[in-house]
This record gives C-alpha cells, structure tokens and sequence, in this order.
C-alpha cells in the first residue's frame, strides 16, 4: 500500500470449534486488534501476527506483512550546463532515484525537448528564454518533489546603431569611428580597407 493507505486482513479458519476468538500484533495501527478482519492503517511496513483461539481452546497462529512503500525522494542535482547560447542543443541527466518509475521534465516556454522525457537523462534544444529546467521523479504512490537547475540562454547582439565618424579623412591621418549597441556583445570585430591602419579599438 502507500502511505496513508489502509489494508484489510482477514484470518479464514481452517478447521476447529467456533466460536473464536482473535489477538492480532502489533495492534497499534489496526481498527479492532480482536477481530478476525482488522483493517491495518500502517506508518511502515509492518508484519501482523494473529493468535486464533477455538472454544476448546486450541491455537494456531499465522502472520502477515503488510508492505508500505512512499513517493520517491527529490531527484539529485541536475548536471549540465547552465549557460548557453540561443539554439544550442544541450544535455542534463539526474542520478536515478531509487523507487522511482517516471520522470518528469519541464522547459522554459520556448525551449524543446529532443529526447528522453520520462527518464533521468534529457536532450534540450534552447529558445531564446533563460529559466529553470525542472524534474520530478514519481512512482504509483505520487511524486517526488522538484529539482531545478536555472538557466540562463545568451542571445546573440541586437543591430548596432549606425557608425559615427568623419565621411572624408586626410591621407595618412588618424581619425576616430564608433558605434553603440543596446546590450554589449562580447567582442566588437572592425573591418577596414586593406592600406589603412587600427590603432586602437579593434574588439
């Protein structure tokens, strides 16, 4: 059963003189301890023991064990790279939690999962939107709680503005150029006539 469930038992008598009477242990956890079809409503998993007694008092006893089992634990870490690059194809994978049967991943909006959902390893094709990569392990008794990674997607420079700087330069003098972006790119690449010269500024 899961955790917070109950189970039936029943003792069938075999033989002997009615009427009988019960003793089931341990009796803490079952709706009446003397009766022959106690319902169990067990913490863990438990082995009940029942002593049946006839009215010539004869006994017999016989046992059994009622097994509990609980959602799984919170998946481990997620391993993989939490910095990527907009359309990057990336991996991440979780170790496999014990008791566990399925898994269940969750991508930022415009992110696509390539292959492997509902299992601890995921393939991920990346939008344009940074957030968190979620997983959840479950089994028949629910699931597990989540386990994030946050992600964050660089995106490649918005259009420059227009380059500023003198039209008509005299030969062999130095003149200044620039241009500004709205969110700076990592390196800033100048191309030039091949008999003029950089002095400064190239990235």
């Amino acid at each position: 059963i899961c955790q917070g469930l109950s189970s039936q038992l029943n003792v069938v008598i075999l033989g002997g003189t009615a009427p009988f009477t019960y003793s089931w242990t341990p009796a803490a956890s079952l709706s009446n301890p003397t009766i022959a079809n106690p319902v169990a409503t067990p913490d863990a998993t438990t082995t009940y023991h029942v002593l049946v007694t006839d009215n010539a008092s004869v006994t017999a006893s016989d046992s059994v064990v009622v097994i509990v089992n609980a959602p799984p634990a919170a998946p481990g870490p997620i391993t993989g790279p939490q910095s990527v690059c907009a359309g990057d194809t990336a991996a991440y994978s979780v170790v496999d939690v014990i008791g566990s049967t399925s898994y269940s991943w969750t991508v930022p909006l415009d992110a696509e999962i390539l292959s492997g959902q509902n299992t601890p390893n995921l393939s991920v094709k990346w939008g344009n939107t940074s957030g968190t990569l979620i997983v959840i392990a479950a089994n028949d008794c629910g699931p597990s709680p989540q386990s994030g990674l946050p992600i964050v997607v660089n995106l490649p420079p918005v259009t420059l503005n227009p380059i500023t700087g003198p039209a008509e330069v005299c030969k062999s003098s130095g003149a200044t150029f620039t241009t500004s972006n709205l969110g700076p790119p990592d390196t800033y690449n100048w191309t030039i006539p091949s008999d003029v010269t950089i002095i400064s500024g190239q990235g």
